[in-house]
């Protein structure tokens, strides 16, 4: 008859199991210090077991892994034991629980901070670390656009300088403010264009009044906000004019601060090129600077160049472009774009491809682009506003009315979900996703990776940012 073994669980059965049939597991010297024959607790070990036997089972899975038990297998080899007795857990060396089972067993060994730490580690899953890899790039990159740390919206106070008759439109506003608040800063357009959905009454007591698209409404709105910042009833960070930008600079008031500071940041900056396996080099092309906060972490979630061109890009952001993909030496070049429906935005991709072949001699089969947003059939299926008229100023004007009449839209129009489900969609066309997905699943083990190395360093860091005044 079998033994038993009394656990917290219950009483389980104990199995007399061939030495042999047993085999240590790599996880437990990354995690804990090796067993040694040399080492004398080993040996004195050994020399009880041949006298006594195992006297406490080891833990096994199931393919025979040891999860508890290392220094008792290698004293039971050392001792010459032909079998030890063993607990069979019902589960394999690959088991995800794997690793989490093994710190348990070890929960009574005493160990030194190196072990402390790997402990800590194992019990982390690579998911969680990713994930919080994940969402320090998307704070950080928040942060970067907005320029600060925190956006939340302050209590609304007296509308004290705006008229009861502007209530629906600053209601209406502050509606779509509330709805877009994960892309904020907006620009003033993208609230225009938002507006538009649901058309409030500029002014309560005239039915005439509704929200138009055209330049005197988009005046009052742009008073109206003016008005409701300085008011406190709308805050100053959810909207911004990426036309005027501003320059500051980093500084500390002391060198702990800055020690603090890095210390808080170590190692949480990475992003493992996604695309290095893809068989093209590929870019985004954006037309203006209000899309940067709508497309921009849709191109970090790929790890793809962005370049923002304000209409046709200027000859050194497209020296960027054919710089970057000289040095990824790949054989193709695809440059996705986003661009207004109009005269001018029709062309973008056609010239900007036109401009980077003729000027760095790039042949035509080496070079293709594709137009992510936003098209004639895109306006009709997704039912964006085409309420603007194309401007005759512009040489392509003739050419756009053939085609599609003297409507046109612009890409502040289209939601921004919507928007960035179109920019995927154009990317995901265009990429090997089984290379990507794999790049993914490596990332995922660096991330665990780094975990480690983390810890491991702050450890060591640990009396030098106790000193710090």
């Amino acid at each position: 008859m079998a033994r038993r073994h009394k656990q917290k669980s219950g009483l389980v059965p104990i199995r007399e199991l061939p030495l042999k049939a047993i085999t240590p597991s790599r996880l437990n010297d990354s995690v804990y210090r090796p067993p040694s024959a040399d080492d004398p607790d080993i040996q004195e070990m050994a020399r009880s077991m041949r006298e006594h036997g195992v006297l406490q089972p080891l833990t096994v899975t199931r393919d025979g892994f040891i999860v508890s038990g290392h220094r008792r297998y290698c004293a039971a080899t050392l001792a010459g034991l032909k079998t030890v007795p063993a607990i069979v857990e019902n589960i394999t060396r690959d088991d995800p629980s794997f690793p989490r089972l093994l710190v348990t067993h070890n929960q009574q060994r005493q160990k030194n901070i190196s072990e402390l730490l790997a402990e800590q580690v194992v019990q982390r899953s690579g998911e969680q670390a990713h994930r919080e890899l994940v969402q320090y790039r998307a704070k950080k990159s928040r942060d970067a656009v907005t320029g600060a740390s925190c956006m939340d919206v302050p209590t609304r106070r007296q509308r004290a300088a705006i008229s009861a008759a502007k209530s629906q439109m600053l209601d209406a506003v502050i509606a779509v403010l509330d709805g877009l608040r994960e892309f904020w800063p907006l620009s003033l357009r993208t609230v225009h264009y938002n507006l538009l959905n649901d058309p409030p009454l500029r002014h309560a007591r005239k039915p005439g009044s509704r929200y138009l698209n055209n330049k005197q409404c988009y005046k009052d709105l742009s008073g109206l906000c003016t008005r409701a910042r300085f008011e406190g009833v709308i805050p100053w960070e959810a909207i911004h004019d990426p036309t005027r930008p501003t320059t500051t600079w980093h500084i500390h008031r002391s060198a702990s601060d800055y020690i603090c500071e890095e210390i808080k940041d170590f190692l949480w900056g990475y992003d493992r090129d996604l695309l290095q396996s893809q068989p093209h080099h590929i870019e985004v092309v954006g037309e203006k600077n209000t899309l940067l906060p709508i497309i921009k972490p849709v191109c970090a979630d790929y790890t793809l160049p962005l370049t923002i061109g304000r209409g046709f890009c200027s000859v050194p952001p497209r020296k960027a472009i054919y710089d970057r993909w000289r040095a990824s030496g790949k054989d193709k070049l695809v440059v996705v774009v986003l661009s207004d429906h109009d005269p001018d935005g029709e062309m973008i991709a056609d010239s900007f491809v036109g401009y980077l072949r003729d000027d760095f001699a790039i042949p035509s089969y080496r070079i293709h682009a594709i137009r992510a947003a936003l098209t004639a059939e895109q306006c009709k299926r997704f039912k964006v506003a085409t309420d603007v008229e194309a401007k005759p100023s512009s040489t392509n004007y003739r050419r756009f009315v053939r085609q599609h009449g003297t409507a046109a839209c612009e890409l502040e129009a289209v939601p921004p979900k919507q928007l960035q489900a179109m920019l995927r969609t154009a990317i995901e066309s265009v990429l090997d996703l089984d290379a990507y997905r794999a790049e993914q699943d490596r990332e995922r083990a660096d991330a665990a990776e780094i975990d480690v190395a983390r810890r491991r360093a702050l450890s060591a860091l640990g009396p030098m940012i106790g000193n710090q005044d």
